[in-house]
């Protein structure tokens, strides 16, 4: 994301990566941070979250096999 919106024409010269520096941004300013480091800043955030997530889902998963495969709940016998 920083390379495709960084506009290095110039520093560099080579053509066969040209179309990777043609970016908006000569320098890193306050709309860079609000486009790209926004976008940054929320991939960081997924990236956080999802692990956290999957492993809070997988242990709930696992309590509620544990307690179909035991039938934890409870039924009302005549003795």
């Amino acid at each position: 994301m920083i390379l495709l919106n960084f506009n290095y024409k110039k520093s560099l010269t080579l053509k066969e990566i040209s179309f990777i520096f043609l970016g908006r941004y000569d320098d890193f300013t306050v709309d860079w941070y609000e486009n790209i480091g926004s976008i940054i800043i929320l991939t960081m955030i997924f990236n956080i979250a999802t692990p956290i997530a999957e492993f809070f889902l997988s242990f709930m998963a696992k309590c509620f096999k544990k307690c179909w495969d035991t039938k934890c709940y409870r039924k009302v016998t005549s003795k």
